[in-house]
């Protein structure tokens, strides 16, 4: 910093009653052009300290009627301003509020202010001098109003030496409003999928310090600055296209605002048996295909990845991936009989399913119509019922080995679907690893 080349006091010049004080700032310029208040670096002096006294601050306290000089210095340099002391007193005493109304909402408080005026003319801030006292929903000290609750609050400054000289404003303290809002989400991201939604949520914190959940009220507006990437209505956010949108929401006249991606995004896992049934016996397991699922509607079969974590009761079965076929293999034990639940989980969404290892207990041919009696011209569906040691059943038809023990009386197809001949009977035979046998009649029509 430069060296200073000159001084000054602010005000040149003052007038005061005694008793009320003057604040008196000094700023000195330097040679750089640069100029910096040095109010509590200077030395402070009074010319006539009867009449006023000034403090290492530049406070200066009026005692006494006359005229008086105060200067401050600063190495070679001094600045002096004219302190006229009168013996003006003080008439009235008006409440002033900084916001220019008398009303505040819960959690605020509210600064006010007493002017004074003197006889001679004169005004001046006599807020630190007088007395203030607070009736109703609120409390003040050196004119700061309080809040207490909803309601009015009755504020009177009094002078400590004339206590007749009062004035008073009512407060009106109304509910407490919203200062800040925050924007978030179910899912902790602000990711929503291509074609997807994502539930944000809309935090707002009063002037009380509460808060409050206002996602789903009327009064908030929600705003997309990118209508064509993503809307949002209520809080939900709906991703048309990938992109980036500031979404927007207002509140009782508070605004927040938040930047949302739209991408495609991995949705759910699906697990496919290629035999169609998660179910199968001791003896020989069956493959299994695991599909990501992503929010643009394609389907990607990672079955092979590195990436997929699979589990399952590994005393009901184990997995064995064929990097040759890329089939993953389900292979239970061969002493397991029951239910039990297999698991895969990829990039954090994850999918289970249930598998039934189970034996034949009870198998039987039935026909549809619950007869094995037919006429000519009337076919008749036979069936095989297998009754599991799981408590299921099933109905098979197709793909079996069927056979007709005399065609010339009805045929039957590798459906089950008997065609009568002509009049008579015969034996149709289901062939498994034994063999079932029904007989069929045929009726004349």
């Amino acid at each position: 910093m430069s060296n200073p080349c000159a001084l000054s006091v602010t005000p040149a010049s003052a007038k005061t009653p005694i008793g009320v004080p003057v604040y008196l700032s000094a700023e000195a310029k330097y040679e750089d052009g640069v100029s910096h208040d040095v109010t509590k670096d200077v030395q402070w002096n009074s010319s006539d300290r009867n009449i006023a006294i000034v403090d290492e601050t530049g406070l200066v306290m009026p005692v006494a009627v006359g005229t008086v000089e105060i200067s401050a210095v600063l190495g070679e340099f001094s600045g002096i301003t004219t302190l006229e002391v009168t013996d003006a007193a003080l008439e009235s005493i008006s409440i002033d509020s900084e916001t220019g109304v008398f009303a505040t909402p819960v959690g605020v408080e509210l600064n006010l202010s007493a002017l004074g005026t003197y006889s001679d003319g004169t005004t001046r801030d006599v807020t630190d001098r007088l007395l203030w006292s607070a009736e109703g929903k609120a409390t003040v000290a050196d004119g700061v109003v309080t809040p207490t609750g909803v309601g009015e609050a009755s504020i009177t400054v009094r002078d400590i030496y004339r206590p007749t000289l009062t004035d008073t404003a009512v407060i009106t303290i109304t509910e407490a409003v919203p200062t800040s809002l925050t924007i978030g989400s179910e899912t902790g991201e602000f990711i929503v999928a291509a074609g997807g939604t994502l539930q944000l949520t809309l935090e707002t914190e009063y002037t009380d310090g509460t808060t409050a959940d206002v996602t789903l009220k009327d009064a908030v507006k929600w705003s997309s600055d990118s209508s064509v990437v993503l809307t949002v209505s209520y809080g939900e956010a709906k991703g048309l296209r990938i992109g980036k949108a500031k979404v927007t929401a207002e509140f009782e006249g508070v605004k927040v605002s938040q930047e949302i991606e739209v991408k495609i995004v991995l949705q759910t896992l699906t697990l496919i048996s290629e035999t169609g049934k998660f179910a199968t016996d001791p003896f020989t397991g069956f493959n299994i295909l695991i599909m990501a699922n992503y929010s643009d509607g394609h389907s990607e079969d990672i079955t092979m990845s590195d990436d997929v974590r699979l589990s399952g009761d590994e005393s009901a079965l184990h997995f064995v991936k064929d990097t040759e076929s890329g089939k993953l293999q389900l292979i239970p034990y061969e002493d397991y009989l029951g239910w039990t639940t297999i698991s895969a989980e990829y990039k954090g969404i994850s999918v289970s399913q249930e598998v039934s290892i189970r034996l034949i207990e009870s198998d039987n041919v039935e026909s549809d119509s619950g007869s094995f009696v037919t006429t000519l011209g009337n076919p008749l569906q036979l069936r095989w019922h297998i009754h599991y040691t799981d408590g299921t059943d099933e109905y098979l038809n197709e793909g079996l080995h069927w056979d007709s023990l005399d065609k010339n009386v009805a045929t039957v197809d590798a459906n089950g679907l008997v065609t009568p001949v002509s009049v008579g009977n015969t034996r149709i035979v289901l062939y498994r690893h034994g063999a079932i046998s029904r007989r069929i009649d045929v009726l004349a029509e």
